[in-house]
């Protein structure tokens, strides 16, 4: 055949492979024999039209003999590697791509491919190196300057990814995703107005841009702005129907909205589309709403067979043990699984351009002094701001005693001012890498550091693991072991954590005279007379989690409904602003033939009020094994009794530990036995009620509960001992 005819036939088959005919140019490469053509050149367009069949191994042979038959042909290692990488085979594809660019050190295409196979391995360094080369090659090139930026967002050096995001942008005004990333860097920053100007910027350009809208939907959420979220995670799922993380987020903001029914709606269509984990952890904590751990543990367990690299969920696990009554061994085991999973995920992410120094509101002493640090992200209006206001600010007034606020949230309001106050260095570390915030504690030289989240939301256990501090302690945040063995102490009392049930925590015991207290808030009505002398019944009140009030506490408490037809319960929750909820836990009432009208259930209120409703309330049902903490607190600030019922743990034995305190030991109960024939017998004696009432509006002025300066004297006396062992 002649040379000219063969290129013709060659022409034809290439024709064919851009018409993506790959059969018949596959069947016609391999029916000709071409003398005149070079044979690398007919190895590499075979393994093209190969990969196009998705023949890959094939092709990647193909490939290799191009590369044999001609050493210097750079488009056979730069089209292996490039197929690798779509085959996630990036250790394979930077050999490839390496020896590409060794034939042809001006080869643009190979080195931006092989950035993104470094990025893949996490060779960010190396990755921004041979992007660099491709600007030595291509100095405009807008893309290697987004690429660019990326790197150095996952190397959280948010300030050249923005200077490199703007590079791009000028180069191409209309390169929507340059604004998509420098949108998502000022999202992490907390930079809200410059994330949202951004998002827009992209939809303004790309109205249809689905991860622009996506960002706008987490911007949102992230603000707690959910009907805002709800609208632009619909627009992500309308412009991509399989887009299962919109999907995710959308139920996440359709559970915060208390919007039950839709959230289930929407994970059973993305179950659908994807088996994404955090399907499965949503419809876990649907369950928990109705009580049923086991429905959440068989979620759960669903989440982390898909994804076992969840220590957030490990996490969301053991708090919600608390819920009822655990056996110690597989509370344990899954703590031990989350510390595993949390040791080989330690951050090694290099941190820049964040403070190394906490911005100093007081000068300090640097001589004979204790520091104490307390790490939190609840330093607000929270159970632990309202806990823990009155003890730091007269611990602040002890001359040695230096405080150090590690606060691991991005908002603030005028509880968290209030608390600040009290500190003399006060750290945000919402954005600072764990690495970081360990080598800023290690670097204050901080003596005691005090943990008040425990396995609650936005803790920082990967710091706590780390040992920062010689002495660390949990205190109020999470009432239960945290099963941590860097974690050393736990605050409590002699009734919370006896002798004999010492055992069942990890943690030493730090023994105070009450485990915590309640900031007063001495600007709330307060009736002096129990309601039930103007009502002529009994009202029952329970202003505690709903997942609290499992099937024993409702059959429990029904008992007493029914034996006092004439009372009422109120019960207060946040959920209860879904209607098919409160319906369904109304229906549970009835089936233990509770009359409806007996039954007064409310959504949430504000703090002032819920306070103020309390004068509404004759006895506070403690439910059971967790008790309330907080809301008792509340209830014997607004002076009335609580009727709870212990058990094994801190959590369950928190009531009793406050009836000990004001006195009131006989509403401590045994059993359900116990509970349910006091509770009658307390509500057929107004007079004696209001005698209890009338105790308690005196021990407002003189409790340790309502001061502070004891508990911090106690507090205080405690960490010098610890230091001076």
């Amino acid at each position: 055949m002649e040379a000219d005819n063969e290129q013709i036939i060659l022409d034809g088959i290439i024709d064919l492979f851009k018409n993506n005919q790959y059969e018949e140019a596959y069947k016609k490469l391999n029916t000709i024999k071409f003398n005149k053509i070079e044979k690398y050149f007919l190895s590499n367009l075979e393994g093209l039209i190969l990969v196009n069949l998705n023949k890959i191994d094939a092709a990647i042979i193909c490939f290799d003999d191009s590369i044999k038959r001609n050493p210097t042909f750079s488009e056979g290692p730069y089209n292996a590697g490039t197929v690798l990488i779509s085959q996630k085979r990036f250790q394979e594809a930077e050999k490839y791509l390496n020896r590409a660019v060794l034939i042809n050190n001006q080869y643009f295409e190979a080195y931006f491919n092989l950035s993104l196979v470094y990025k893949e391995l996490n060779k960010l360094d190396e990755a921004i190196n041979v992007l660099n080369k491709c600007l030595k090659i291509s100095p405009n090139a807008f893309e290697v300057y987004n690429n660019i930026g990326l790197i150095f967002f996952l190397k959280n050096n948010f300030s050249d990814a923005i200077s490199n995001f703007k590079k791009c942008i000028d180069l191409n005004p209309e390169y929507v995703e340059a604004y998509n990333n420098l949108g998502l860097v000022y999202l992490k920053l907390n930079n809200i107005k410059e994330a949202i100007f951004n998002f827009n910027k992209v939809l303004a350009l790309k109205f249809d841009h689905k991860e622009a809208n996506f960002n706008l939907g987490r911007t949102y959420e992230k603000l707690r702005k959910f009907d805002q979220a709800e609208i632009f995670f619909n627009f992500a799922i309308k412009f991509d129907k399989n887009f299962s993380k919109a999907y995710v987020h959308l139920a996440r903001v359709l559970f915060q909205k208390c919007e039950f029914g839709e959230c289930l709606f929407l994970l059973k269509r993305g179950l659908v589309i994807s088996q994404e984990s955090e399907f499965y952890e949503i419809l876990g904590d649907l369950e928990m709403l109705k009580g049923n751990f086991l429905g959440l543990l068989e979620n759960y367990n669903k989440s982390l067979s898909i994804n076992a690299g969840q220590p957030a969920l490990l996490s969301k696990l053991i708090f919600n043990y608390n819920y009822i009554n655990y056996d110690p061994k597989d509370y344990f085991n899954v703590i031990d699984n989350y510390k595993k999973l949390l040791v080989n995920l330690k951050s090694t992410t290099e941190v820049k351009n964040i403070s190394k120094k906490p911005s100093g509101l007081h000068s300090v002493n640097e001589h004979d002094e204790i520091k104490v640090g307390f790490i939190t992200s609840d330093f607000r209006e929270h159970p632990i701001g309202f806990q823990t206001l009155s003890i730091l600010k007269e611990l602040k007034n002890f001359k040695k005693m230096k405080m150090y606020s590690f606060y691991n949230n991005n908002n603030e309001d005028e509880y968290t001012q209030k608390i600040k106050s009290s500190f003399h260095y006060w750290e945000n570390i919402f954005f600072i890498d764990d690495s970081e915030v360990v080598n800023l504690i290690k670097s204050l030289n901080i003596d005691v550091l005090v943990d008040l989240n425990g396995h609650t939301e936005n803790h920082r256990m990967g710091v706590l693991i780390q040992k920062p501090s010689p002495i660390q302690v949990t205190w109020a945040g999470y009432l239960a072991s945290t099963g941590i063995s860097e974690i050393d102490y736990i605050v409590a009392d002699d009734f919370v954590i006896p002798d004999k049930k010492k055992i069942l925590y990890r943690e030493k015991v730090i023994n105070l005279s009450t485990w915590a207290g309640l900031y007063p808030e001495e600007n709330v009505y307060l009736s002096r007379t129990v309601p039930a002398l103007k009502n002529k019944f009994i009202t029952f009140g329970s202003f505690s989690n709903v997942r609290k009030i499992n099937l024993s506490v409702i059959n429990l408490w029904s008992r007493i409904l029914v034996t006092l037809p004439d009372s009422k319960l109120v019960i207060k929750c946040k959920e209860f602003k879904n209607l098919e909820l409160k319906e369904y836990y109304i229906s549970l009432f009835v089936k233990n033939l509770v009359n409806k009208n007996q039954l007064i259930f409310t959504e949430q209120v504000s703090r002032l009020k819920l306070l103020e409703m309390y004068n509404e309330i004759d006895i506070a049902l403690d439910p059971f094994p967790y008790n309330g903490g907080t809301t008792n607190f509340e209830a014997a600030w607004m002076c009335v009794p609580i009727l709870t019922k212990i058990g094994d743990t801190f959590i369950s034995r928190c009531g009793g530990s406050i009836n000990k305190t004001l006195g009131l030991e006989d509403w401590t109960c045994a059993n359900e036995d116990d509970y349910f024939n006091k509770a009658v017998r307390f509500s057929k004696d107004v007079n004696y009620l209001q005698l209890v009432k009338n105790s308690l509006i005196e021990q407002r002025k003189t409790s340790i509960i309502f001061g502070g300066k004891k508990l911090a004297s106690e507090i205080y006396d405690s960490f010098n001992k610890l230091i001076n062992r």
